[in-house]
């Protein structure tokens, strides 16, 4: 599945899936009523590219697993696709952005199954304590 989006990362729409596609109902317009919907910004050609891509990649796990050792060395992957359809598919996402300290900030929850997956902004401070008392928890245990 390739995400059609280009107002949202792809990494972004990777992370709330999987999608249980047993439960897709053929598209009615009243289920958008009172609700902005984005539909494709990408078309099947582009997409097409990026499915394919993906895909090789997968192909190219698999065979290296099938192959198994250490080091592989795979000169070259011959891949044919066949009966290649598209369907457009409508998922339930919701969609915020906040801003903090002038940094504008993503947050994508999947409608289906309430996975949530975003951006936030991170203390360098609280982090460089962080690790200082791990290193002295870490200093003091070894002693």
């Amino acid at each position: 599945m390739v995400s059609a989006s280009t107002s949202l990362p792809h990494d972004f729409a990777s992370k709330i899936g999987p999608w249980d596609m047993q439960h897709l109902k053929p598209f009615n317009s009243q289920y958008l009523s009172g609700f902005v919907a984005e539909t494709f910004s990408i078309d099947h050609i582009a997409g097409s590219h990026v499915a394919k891509n993906i895909m090789d990649a997968e192909i190219a796990n698999t065979v290296r697993a099938d192959i198994g050792g250490d080091t592989q060395q795979i000169d070259d992957v011959d891949s044919v696709y066949k009966d290649v359809k598209l369907k457009y598919v409508l998922l339930p996402v919701w969609l915020s952005a906040y801003r903090y300290k002038g940094k504008s900030y993503q947050i994508m929850v999947n409608a289906f199954n309430g996975r949530v997956y975003g951006q936030r902004p991170y203390s360098f401070w609280k982090i460089a304590f962080l690790v200082l008392f791990i290193v002295i928890i870490v200093a003091l245990l070894s002693q």
